[in-house]
């Protein structure tokens, strides 16, 4: 209880376990897309190197590396980085 009133004080929280990392890797594939020239494999590859984060974490922690990733592939079931203040949805 004590580390999430912590977390929560800090605007600078981030999601941990590679979340974070997986989620720029896509934005990133994303950009690297739109990007001409040979500065779209750098960026493709910067990508693919977050990527190992969250996989090292998964393999690290005795976890299933393919669906831990892939896990953390989908996006949150709330809304994020919207910057309006809504309600979780009830499970």
């Amino acid at each position: 209880m004590n580390i999430f009133k912590q977390a929560t004080r800090d605007a600078r929280f981030t999601a941990g376990g590679g979340s974070a990392e997986l989620r720029m890797a896509a934005h990133l594939k994303e950009l690297s897309q739109r990007t001409p020239g040979l500065e779209q494999y750098a960026i493709l590859k910067f990508a693919e190197a977050l990527e190992t984060i969250p996989r090292t974490l998964a393999e690290n922690a005795g976890q299933d590396t393919t669906s831990t990733v892939s896990d953390l592939s989908r996006p949150p079931p709330f809304p994020v980085l919207t910057g309006q203040v809504s309600s979780l949805p009830s499970y």
